[in-house]
């Protein structure tokens, strides 16, 4: 294993003095958060999950100051307990019709016992459930703030990519981190807080799920096309200007016959569509992306800090399935504003290490997969 992967990763370790071989030594190694107690960090002891650089290694740190291998479940979600084909069965073996007091609390028992059964100390992503986040958690876990909902799952449209250059997007930070943080900045079971899941962030990322047959913008290729006294669209035409020597030679490679800057930036719905097999634009875009990947983190952590200081802010969960030049774009972009790198992916041992690596190298934080599998 490369040193960068030894020097960053918090989850792929095993802590060889706290393997359970027996619930007797699993509550004797274990403190009240899963921390192993045999890996202690005389650390100032703040009272919250946190992460901490010790001898070359970066470990996650539970309220008690001991180390945390995190190992979570996600995707409790009580919706596919009612589906079609599921839906009585359910309501048989919780005692009740769907959402009644009964079927809730079968709903919150069976993830107790599947959570027993797996030996998982964290809820992690994906389980924003209400039947389980209204009473005393089950185990830490992961909660949500989300600015905006432009999640890939979400089938994001061009209206979810506000500008984030403008001031109304602050307005939409502010809000969410009242709403969605402030009430919970006193929560020692909480690991830290993720925003959306899997955003399309970047030109390959939406090429790639054309593949799928769906239209999933850029910010770029959003705010290029709004009108002339949005914020957004004035920083696009000054990147461009910074890229090109002149009009006409931005003109050459997009095909357009703009007279002047100032024309570019007055006309809208320019070009709603990226031509993935231009080269030139995919690289522009993406230059403007991550201007606008830097802004969005800016401002939507901004927002967090100031109502929660005590918490770590994960930001989005960064999709590591696609090309390298992608999520190079997407860690750098965020690295300045998290505190750890969260991020999805699904592949063998040596495929996760090369993108491992590459997250270790551009962004030297920790990082956590927050959505995959084994295989």
């Amino acid at each position: 294993m490369k040193k960068s992967i030894i020097n960053t990763v918090i989850l792929i370790l095993l802590l060889t003095n706290c393997t359970m071989t027996n619930k007797q030594s699993s509550s004797q190694n274990l403190d009240k958060f899963g921390g192993c107690k045999d890996k202690h960090f005389e650390l100032e002891n703040n009272g919250f999950f946190r992460t901490t650089f010790h001898n070359g290694q970066w470990w996650l740190v539970t309220p008690e100051n001991n180390a945390f291998l995190s190992f979570g479940l996600n995707h409790f979600h009580s919706d596919l307990w009612r589906k079609d084909y599921n839906k009585t069965h359910w309501e048989d073996e919780f005692g009740g019709e769907v959402y009644s007091l009964e079927w809730e609390e079968g709903f919150y028992n069976l993830a107790q016992d599947i959570v027993k059964a797996t030996g998982a100390n964290t809820m992690a992503y994906h389980n924003e459930e209400r039947i389980l986040l209204e009473r005393k958690p089950l185990l830490p876990y992961i909660k949500q703030y989300l600015p905006l909902k432009i999640s890939f799952h979400m089938r994001a449209t061009a209206e979810d990519y506000v500008d984030v250059f403008a001031p109304e997007f602050k307005q939409i930070c502010d809000k969410a981190a009242q709403e969605q943080v402030a009430p919970f900045v006193n929560d020692t079971m909480i690991i830290g807080f993720a925003m959306t899941d899997i955003p399309v962030l970047t030109e390959g990322w939406a090429k790639f799920v054309t593949r799928y047959g769906f239209d999933i913008p850029t910010w770029a290729r959003v705010l290029r096309n709004l009108p002339a006294s949005s914020p957004g669209k004035q920083h696009y035409v000054r990147t461009m200007k910074d890229q090109y020597v002149s009009i006409k030679e931005f003109n050459v490679v997009y095909g357009t016959d703009f007279s002047s800057w100032i024309e570019l930036k007055e006309v809208e719905n320019w070009r709603p569509l990226t031509d993935f097999e231009n080269n030139n634009e995919v690289t522009d875009n993406n230059r403007f992306n991550k201007l606008c990947i830097k802004k969005y983190y800016e401002t939507a952590s901004a927002s967090f800090r100031a109502v929660d200081k005590n918490h770590l802010f994960l930001g989005d969960k960064l999709n590591a399935n696609v090309d390298i030049t992608d999520l190079e774009i997407m860690v750098d972009a965020a690295k300045d504003y998290v505190d750890v790198i969260l991020y999805q992916f699904f592949g063998k041992d040596d495929y996760q290490k090369e993108f491992q690596n590459i997250i270790a190298t551009v962004s030297n934080l920790p990082m956590i997969n927050g959505d995959g599998g084994f295989g």
